[in-house]
């Protein structure tokens, strides 16, 4: 992935992370996810690499036309704390899906009884996986709904972001800002009795 291509070329110049961060007016941790391949830089940034680094795009680029990989697809969300109902879906997922690269299920700010304020979701796979969400489906409750970011990336490079609204029989699509999709998306759930009228102002 790219990331290999910016920590190769910064230790070929003999940067520290902290050095790049300021040549690129980011943050070390940014530069550090990046070459642990847990984020990638936004398309814009990548002609100001090339130009830090010395080297044209096409060489940047290079290592990802010999390395293509699948698309990526992230599913990001904070799920409400119930009993630890969603234990099942972290068990499950590790279970059955040998190629999550990044998985991040587990209690948001757990206290010392056992409870806690919900459940933080990051699983980062290979593929697109709607068995992942249809987990998630199975264990919402008839009067709730989970809103779940899906990112895509190809080769490295955002291509989507989605919001998924995600009830116990369907999944409901839009993109971020969408004002349309998101007032189609709250009627939907009014239709349901998720949510009342005044959800739409």
């Amino acid at each position: 992935m790219i990331g290999g291509v910016i920590k190769e070329n910064r230790v070929r110049k003999g940067w520290t992370q902290e050095q790049l961060a300021e040549k690129l007016r980011v943050t070390k941790a940014t530069v550090s996810k990046w070459e642990l391949s847990q984020s990638m830089p936004d398309i814009g940034m990548l002609p100001r690499i090339g130009d830090v680094f010395g080297i044209s795009m096409d060489e940047l680029l290079e290592y990802r036309t010999k390395n293509k990989e699948p698309e990526k697809i992230t599913y990001r969300a904070t799920l409400p704390e119930s009993t630890f109902r969603f234990d099942e879906v972290y068990r499950r997922t590790v279970q059955t899906h040998g190629k999550v690269s990044i998985l991040n299920f587990g209690p948001l700010n757990l206290q010392q009884n056992g409870s806690c304020d919900g459940w933080n979701l990051n699983v980062n796979t290979d593929f697109d996986d709607p068995e992942i969400l249809e987990l998630i489906q199975a264990l919402t409750l008839e009067d709730e709904y989970h809103d779940i970011m899906e990112y895509h990336a190809s080769e490295g490079i955002s291509t989507a972001c989605w919001h998924l609204w995600v009830t116990r029989d369907e999944i409901i699509r839009f993109q971020p800002g969408d004002k349309s999709g998101i007032k189609k998306a709250t009627q939907r759930l009014i239709e349901k009795g998720i949510l009342t009228e005044e959800d739409l102002y």
